[in-house]
């Protein structure tokens, strides 16, 4: 799956769209046509900013392109700041899929507490 940030009504029609959509964009990438994958993400509105960035992170991983990713995610704390529980998890799989296990790790620990009072 996708990652996106979970806040509301809207941005949840919005991870359900996404939810829908990253298969199509995840054979794309995978298939060599990043380009194409980006492109059409880029293009649906309903996306959040932080749902478009951290879709275009793991269409990179999926094309082969882990280092530009834990990069991003080392140098742009805004993506992995104030993240709801379940997005936190989908973001440090992402992580540790980038080999930014620091981050990883953080994430799960930040979300553990809140997870645990469900």
């Amino acid at each position: 799956l996708g990652c996106a940030v979970a806040a509301g009504d809207d941005e949840t029609s919005a991870i359900n769209e996404l939810v829908t959509k990253f298969g199509h964009w995840r054979q794309l990438a995978a298939s060599g046509d990043l380009g194409t994958a980006l492109a059409e993400m880029e293009a649906r509105d309903s996306l959040s900013p932080t749902a478009k960035r951290l879709t275009r992170l793991r269409l990179l991983i999926v094309a082969g392109f882990p280092n530009e990713t834990r990069t991003a995610l080392e140098s742009d704390p805004s993506l992995i700041a104030d993240l709801a529980p379940d997005a936190a998890l989908q973001v440090a799989a992402l992580a540790e899929e980038a080999d930014a296990n620091d981050i990883a790790s953080g994430l799960l620990l930040g979300a553990l507490p809140e997870l645990k009072s469900h």
